[in-house]
């Protein structure tokens, strides 16, 4: 089967979003659930730009890799690459990148390190990339600030792991790009 096939090409974790027939089948499997999405319809925001917002620097990849990395638990920089040059930034007064937002992988990708962050950029992607938003239920300042504008809850689905523990900060991830990643 799958599950034996990928273990042995060496993936220790293994994880799914599961539809709601399929959670007990993949339970049955030895997949424990470890979070939950929450699928939202959001209407196109009013949200003005704002400076903090920018295009991406190809310089910035191993910034986004990190961030990204420190959210999911996950090294999924291969991934991503494609994505860079449609990327926007969010930078913090300071001027580091604390977040940012891949348009272009699945239905936008927002990740940031801090809620203010998160937020701008969430706000950013749902008034020029309009469209529905996959947020984990753990990440309760995106589900309020969405709700907050209109957005209506569509469905909700587990997220299950088999394997090792993955470490993943779901209040970090503002918008699921893709469950599809492989």
């Amino acid at each position: 089967d799958i599950v034996n096939l990928l273990r042995a090409r060496g993936c220790s974790t293994l994880l799914l979003v599961a539809t709601e027939p399929g959670e007990p089948v993949y339970q049955k499997l030895g997949f424990r659930k470890t979070g939950e999405y929450v699928f939202l319809r959001v209407p196109r925001l009013p949200v003005a730009p704002t400076a903090s917002v920018r295009r991406l620097q190809p310089s910035e990849a191993d910034v986004v890799f990190k961030l990204d990395a420190f959210a999911t638990g996950e090294a999924r920089g291969n991934l991503l690459a494609p994505h860079l040059g449609a990327g926007w930034a969010h930078v913090n007064p300071g001027g580091g990148l604390d977040g940012f937002l891949l348009p272009s992988f699945g239905a936008g990708l927002v990740v940031a390190s801090r809620p203010p962050a998160g937020l701008e950029l969430l706000g950013f992607k749902h008034a020029f990339y309009p469209g529905n938003a996959v947020v984990p239920a753990g990440n309760s300042a995106a589900l309020h600030f969405l709700i907050e504008h209109g957005t209506a809850e569509t469905a909700r689905a587990p997220r299950m792991a088999y394997g090792d523990e993955i470490a993943w900060r779901p209040e970090c991830i503002f918008a699921r790009g893709a469950g599809y990643c492989g």
